[in-house]
């Protein structure tokens, strides 16, 4: 579940629901679309205060799954409340349109948008982005959340001051709870295959080296302006992951422990690779900036904590599929186990 939580250019036909109140919110303007919700631009009735509000397309409505991955994907979300994760403000259903999310408005690019309008990115751009991503997924698995579907649609980047990023995590959508029932996934691929651990493609499920491996592909891609497998479709994609060669970085390009950390992110055995993400931000930020020239990016990670959690109005998923099932009918439905990214040929 893909999509995004700020206005992206164009949009097809999802504003059917513009101006329409949906508890405290009313919907300003679409601004997006993926496979199984749209996305809208809203304000509180009361507050001025915008939010980005998802709304499971109809079609889906009746399919007990999709419905069940729309709910985690607020309930993951609403157990991470962090800087660098997109805030999830309320969770409802509309009895004549369904389930929807409520979440922070944000105005800024994809790092898939960015890195399709400038190519291979800036060590210093990268140092940025990395550690905020690492400072993000730490706490994710901290948690006892696997996300499953990292990729550069899934990291926001905000203009902040000084020229400076503010990254934001997405799409929850498939993310492993450790207390959840994983019976609707059971072993079916999941996640977008140029992305996808080789122990994924496998029917590994809920490691956190899924998201490990997933940020090492990032890495690369940031780095090169490519990620390292570009497949024509899964099954190559699967070879690749799992038989080809880890791509090297260029030795006159790039400092020795940035290659190597590269290198170690990217081991077909989960072993082999770095088993946290506090480890994986220590070495890069070494590695890009072993002159301590921007002091934030070598922050000290914190114990976990507790953090309060947010009332999502439904005991569980299935509350939400009964409350839904008699107002609305599915008329097909299409595997969604794997999302197959349209790769071009290098």
């Amino acid at each position: 579940m893909n999509e995004m939580v700020q206005k992206s250019g164009t949009s097809s036909s999802g504003d059917w629901l513009e101006g329409r109140v949906l508890g405290k919110y009313k919907l300003l303007e679409h601004i997006g679309s993926g496979a199984f919700a749209s996305i809208y631009k809203a304000v509180h009735l009361h507050l001025p205060i915008y939010y980005a509000i998802k709304v499971l397309h109809p079609a889906f409505a009746d399919h007990e799954e999709v419905v069940e991955r729309f709910f985690r994907e607020a309930q993951a979300s609403s157990q991470l409340q962090h800087k660098n994760i997109v805030f999830i403000a309320d969770f409802a259903v509309e009895e004549d349109i369904g389930p929807y999310i409520v979440m922070e408005y944000l105005e800024g690019e994809t790092l898939a948008e960015r890195l399709k309008r400038l190519g291979a990115l800036p060590l210093e751009e990268v140092g940025e982005i990395g550690y905020q991503v690492c400072l993000a997924l730490d706490l994710v698995h901290k948690k006892g959340i696997v996300h499953r579907d990292l990729k550069p649609d899934n990291i926001f980047l905000i203009p902040r001051e000084l020229g400076r990023l503010q990254v934001k995590i997405l799409d929850f959508g498939i993310a492993h709870l450790e207390k959840a029932n994983e019976s609707i996934t059971g072993v079916r691929l999941l996640g977008t295959p140029i992305y996808m651990a080789p122990e994924q493609f496998e029917g590994v499920i809920q490691e956190s080296s899924l998201d490990l491996y997933a940020f090492g592909i990032i890495l690369f891609e940031m780095l090169t302006g490519k990620p390292p497998y570009q497949g024509r479709n899964m099954h190559q994609l699967g070879i690749e992951h799992l038989l080809q060669k880890i791509p090297e970085l260029d030795a006159e390009k790039f400092p020795e422990a940035l290659r190597d950390l590269q290198r170690e992110l990217l081991a077909k055995d989960p072993a082999e690779r770095p088993q946290e993400m506090n480890e994986v931000h220590e070495r890069l930020v070494e590695a890009i900036d072993p002159e301590r020239a921007f002091e934030h990016w070598h922050v000290s990670f914190a114990p976990s904590r507790e953090m309060p959690q947010i009332s999502l109005g439904n005991p569980d998923a299935s509350t939400v599929f009964e409350q839904v099932r008699p107002t609305l009918q599915i008329d097909s439905y299409s595997r969604v186990e794997v999302t197959e990214p349209d790769v071009q040929a290098p």
